[in-house]
C-alpha cells in the first residue's frame, strides 16, 4: 500500500467495528426475556420486607437476618447449617445495600441471562454465592454475612469471559467501560464491612463457568485444566472446614437473641436444638460456663422485652 500508517488505522477501525457488530449481533440472537433476573430481584425484596417485619419481634435486624437464613459461622459449624452458604445471598439487612445490589443485578443479569440457558444462569449465580461464602467460612472468623455480591461477582466474571470470547475488548468503548467497572468494584471490595473473600470466590467461579460454557476455540484446551483446578480448590476448602471450626469471637448476646426470637415465634424445637448445639460446640472449645451464661442472657432478653 502507498500509506502504511493510514492502512493500519483503517484496519484497526474495521476490526473494532467488526468486534462491536459481533457483540451486538450476539446480543440480538440471544435476545429473550429476563424473567429469572426479575424473579431474583423480587425474591430479595420480599425477603428484606419479611426481615423488617420479623425485627418487630427480635428488635434487632442482624438477629432477624440470621433467623431467616443469613450466614453466621456459629450456626454453620455448630448446627451444621451449610445451607446458609446459599440462602445468605438473598438476605439484605440494609436498604442501601439492597438497592445497590438490585441495580447491579439488573445491569448484569439482563446481559448474562440472555447469553445462557435458564439452568446455566441459575447455576452460575447460586454456585458463585456458595463458593464466595465458602471462602468466607475458611478465611474469616465468626461473622454475619448477607448479600448477593458473591453471585454478582460470579456474573461479572462470566461476563468477562464472554466479552473476551466475542472479541468485544477490541472496541475501545467497551474496553474502557470494562476497566472503569473493574476499578469501581475493586474499590468497593476494599471498603469496610465488605467481604473481599466472598467477592473473590464468586468472581473465580464465574470465570471458570464462563470458560466451561464458552465454545470459543481458545478455551478448548483450557476447559479440562480449569475445571480440574477449580475442583481442587473446592476440595481443599472442604478439607479445611474441620480445621477452622473454632468459633472466635463468641457472641453470646447474639446467640441469646436468636434463641429468644425463635421461642417467641413458637419454634421451640428449633430453639432447643440450637441451644444444645451451641453449648456443646463452645464447651468443646473449653468455655465451660457458656451454657449457663447463654441461659442467663436469654432470660435477660425476655425480661427486657
Amino acid at each position: 500500500v502507498e500509506d502504511i500508517s493510514k492502512e493500519k488505522k483503517n484496519l484497526k477501525r474495521s476490526l473494532q467495528q467488526k468486534a462491536r457488530d459481533n457483540f451486538v449481533n450476539n446480543m440480538k440472537q440471544n435476545s429473550k426475556s429476563t424473567q429469572i433476573t426479575k424473579f431474583i430481584g423480587f425474591a430479595c425484596l420480599a425477603i428484606y420486607v419479611l426481615m423488617r417485619l420479623l425485627t418487630s419481634v427480635s428488635h434487632d435486624e442482624v438477629t432477624s437476618a440470621i433467623v431467616l437464613g443469613a450466614y453466621y459461622k456459629m450456626n454453620v459449624i455448630s448446627a451444621f447449617e451449610y445451607w446458609r452458604l446459599l440462602t445468605a445471598g438473598f438476605m439484605h439487612v440494609d436498604a442501601l445495600h439492597l438497592a445497590c445490589n438490585m441495580m447491579a443485578l439488573v445491569n448484569l443479569g439482563n446481559i448474562v441471562e440472555r447469553q445462557l440457558t435458564k439452568g446455566q444462569y441459575i447455576f452460575t449465580l447460586c454456585l458463585s454465592i456458595i463458593v464466595g461464602n465458602l471462602f468466607v467460612l475458611i478465611g474469616d472468623g465468626n461473622i454475619v454475612g448477607v448479600g448477593l455480591s458473591g453471585g454478582l461477582f460470579g456474573l461479572f466474571g462470566l461476563l468477562t469471559v464472554m466479552l473476551f470470547a466475542q472479541g468485544a475488548f477490541k472496541n475501545p468503548r467497551i474496553r474502557s467501560s470494562f476497566i472503569t467497572t473493574m476499578l469501581i468494584n475493586a474499590c468497593i471490595t476494599m471498603m469496610p464491612n465488605v467481604s473481599m473473600l466472598a467477592h473473590l470466590g464468586g468472581f473465580i467461579t464465574g470465570v471458570v463457568l464462563g470458560i466451561y460454557y464458552s465454545e470459543h476455540k481458545l478455551f478448548k484446551s483450557l476447559r479440562v485444566h480449569v475445571l480440574a483446578a477449580f475442583a481442587m480448590i473446592l476440595i481443599a476448602c472442604c478439607i479445611q472446614v474441620p480445621y477452622v471450626s473454632r468459633i472466635m469471637p463468641i457472641y453470646g448476646g447474639t446467640d441469646a437473641k436468636i434463641i429468644y426470637t425463635l421461642q417467641e415465634l413458637k419454634l421451640d424445637g428449633y430453639a432447643d436444638y440450637l441451644m444444645d448445639r451451641y453449648s456443646k460446640h463452645i464447651e468443646a472449645q473449653g468455655e465451660k460456663d457458656y451454657d449457663k451464661t447463654l441461659k442467663e442472657l436469654i432470660e435477660l432478653e425476655r425480661i427486657e422485652k
